[in-house]
């Protein structure tokens, strides 16, 4: 896959996008559904209200629905 494209596939309750974007950052924003950031490689910040987590290979970072967020990768 190319760098600098996204993919989104919607399958009967469930939504996957692989971000495919170096240094993509998203303002705060929420969202109706659950969310998992999975990182394949390389890492991604979201940042909440008062925090920031931090994920790479191998972890993942799991946000209830209506957690509003932003993140960079």
């Amino acid at each position: 896959m190319q760098k600098g494209m996204d993919i989104e596939r919607d399958f009967s309750g469930l939504k996957l996008i692989h971000h495919n974007l170096p240094g993509k950052a998203v303002a705060p924003h929420a969202h109706p559904e659950h969310l998992l950031f999975l990182p394949l490689q390389g890492e991604i910040w979201v940042r909440l209200r008062d925090r920031e987590m931090k994920a790479g290979k191998g972890s993942m970072i799991y946000l209830p629905p209506e957690t509003k967020h932003s993140f960079r990768s």
